[in-house]
């Protein structure tokens, strides 16, 4: 039988159960931002004429792409009858060489923090036109939904918490789980960056089986990490420091605190889908409470939704089941 890939991610977060925090100033600190790769999905046209109505931006996970949301992203956007904007966040996918980091070497680098994500997005969306800057102040014609897997996840809630122009109305979490990244995942980077320092000409097949047998990995993690492997410059579709950087920015966020104010006040719609077969979750009950408590108490705000049969790739997993969940709030 053959093992699916995506489902080992479920192991990747655990989550812990944290009090609100005062909201702080935002705060980009690295590089330099610069606009991110992008990718429309429906749009009629793309001249001068603002965007109206709503529009909807995808925002991948850790060591992904905008590849990976690109089929949720197509069916999302039929549904809403909506354009949509695939992105490629900071240091992964297209956006890798997007940022000048300076003459220094990786490790002098300013760290990149999940607040220098959410910079990048503001900018993107101006540049894109989705916001216009009227009197120095970003405004839209548009009505923004974020829908964020895992890190994307995170770096739609940094944005709703620094309260950034413009504004969203609604955000999609999928099995965003708040807590601290598993250092499972800080192993899958050591490795990455041994296979880098091999610089062999792998093939994907062949780095996935030396990811098993010669660095241990399971198979379903050596296959995650192989499809990001690019043969033809012999490296990954990431920046390893990048993702270093923002392992240790998610540990810093308050996720659950951000959650828990942006329900209360009222600051969007936000709808979090966790996956029923993401075991991290079944070992924090309180956690799974208390979001059923915030959707029983503001339903109007604030959505919670289990996917029985999938796993932390919700939207690979049970694609029918999360456009269920998705068209139940359109009503």
């Amino acid at each position: 039988m053959t093992t699916r890939w995506h489902s080992s991610l479920r192991s990747l977060i655990r989550p812990r159960r944290v009090g609100i925090l005062h909201r702080r100033l935002f705060h980009a600190t690295s590089s330099p931002q610069s606009v991110l790769h992008t990718e429309w999905i429906g749009r009629p046209s793309l001249d001068s004429q603002p965007l109206t109505g709503t529009v909807l931006v995808f925002l991948h996970g850790l060591l992904g792409n905008s590849r990976n949301v690109k089929t949720l992203a197509q069916k999302t956007c039929a549904l809403y009858t909506s354009p949509g904007l695939l992105v490629d966040l900071r240091g992964h996918g297209r956006s890798k060489e997007c940022h000048e980091y300076g003459s220094g070497t990786e490790t002098d680098r300013v760290p990149v923090t999940l607040d220098d994500c959410v910079g990048d997005i503001q900018e993107t969306l101006q540049h894109v036109g989705v916001s216009q800057s009227t009197n120095g102040k970003l405004t839209s014609t548009t009505n923004i939904t974020f829908v964020g897997h895992s890190l994307g996840g995170r770096v739609a809630m940094q944005y709703v918490h620094a309260r950034l122009e413009p504004r969203p109305s609604h955000v999609w979490l999928l099995d965003t789980v708040p807590g601290l990244t598993n250092t499972k995942v800080e192993s899958v980077l050591r490795i990455a960056q041994l296979v880098r320092e091999e610089k062999s000409a792998w093939t994907r097949p062949n780095l996935q089986r030396a990811l098993t047998e010669s660095h241990g990995l399971d198979t379903a993690t050596a296959q995650w990490l192989a499809s990001s492997y690019d043969p033809s410059t012999h490296d990954f579709g990431f920046d390893l420091t990048v993702a270093h950087n923002l392992v240790q920015s998610m540990d810093e966020q308050d996720f659950l605190g951000f959650l828990q104010e942006a329900v209360h006040e009222h600051w969007c719609k936000i709808d979090l889908v966790r996956g029923g077969q993401n075991a991290d979750w079944h070992a924090y009950p309180h956690t799974i409470s208390l979001l059923q408590a915030m959707a029983k108490e503001h339903a109007g705000t604030f959505g919670y939704h289990t996917l029985p049969k999938a796993g932390h790739w919700v939207h690979i997993d049970d694609l029918p089941g999360l456009l269920n969940a998705m068209r139940s709030r359109l009503l």
